[in-house]
């Protein structure tokens, strides 16, 4: 029987940690969304307002938590931290069906 390990590229067994600017995204995902549309619509030849642009998206996302209060920014990484913990109590899918 061989081993086999995982490559670096592999899948991860457990969902990604996140932090507060992650939680506020997912909770803000249409206000970063809408303000996404604006400035393609701004920009000459911006494209469509559909069209995804992963770096305007986190720029957009990482502006609008920057405005936020100290306290608002603490309780995001309370909600960040409470999700990393519960993803951490999760099996791994590789011993689910062993």
């Amino acid at each position: 029987m061989a081993l086999t390990t995982a490559s670096p590229t592999a899948a991860s067994k457990h969902p990604r940690a996140t932090n507060g600017a992650g939680v506020f995204a997912k909770e803000h995902k249409v206000k970063i969304t809408d303000q996404m549309v604006v400035q393609q619509y701004q920009e000459p030849e911006g494209g469509t307002p559909k069209q995804v642009n992963l770096t305007r998206y986190h720029a957009i996302k990482q502006e609008l938590y920057n405005q936020l209060t100290d306290k608002e920014q603490r309780e995001y990484e309370a909600k960040a931290a409470e999700t990393n913990e519960a993803y951490k109590a999760l099996p791994e899918t590789s011993r689910i069906f062993e």
